[in-house]
């Protein structure tokens, strides 16, 4: 760690997973400004691929012990992954509704 981040180093909080999980259900909205995000959904199977394997390796950075101690990170409980769900889905939404 460099000597300018000597003790002002945090570790990623449990509100910084929100931010990826919104920018994984943003995906599908930017393929289409006036088409609904649900019109195509699974058309672009590596665009699918990529945010499975995004939420994968998201989930595996928080949750395993081994990946939390090289990315300081720490563990969600079942209430804060539903809380990223609920408000990274509602990027989507909202979204939908102004198409």
């Amino acid at each position: 760690m460099p000597p300018s981040l000597a003790g002002s180093w945090m570790p990623i909080q449990p509100e910084d997973a929100v931010l990826v999980v919104a920018s994984l259900f943003n995906c599908p909205i930017a393929s289409s400004v006036k088409t609904s995000a649900y019109s195509q959904l699974f058309a672009n199977h590596w665009l699918c691929g990529a945010i499975l394997l995004s939420a994968a390796l998201q989930a595996a950075v928080v949750q395993t012990h081994w990946l939390n101690l090289a990315f300081e990170t720490v563990p969600l409980t079942l209430q804060q992954w539903a809380t990223c769900l609920v408000m990274g889905n509602d990027i989507l939404r909202f979204s939908e509704l102004r198409k």
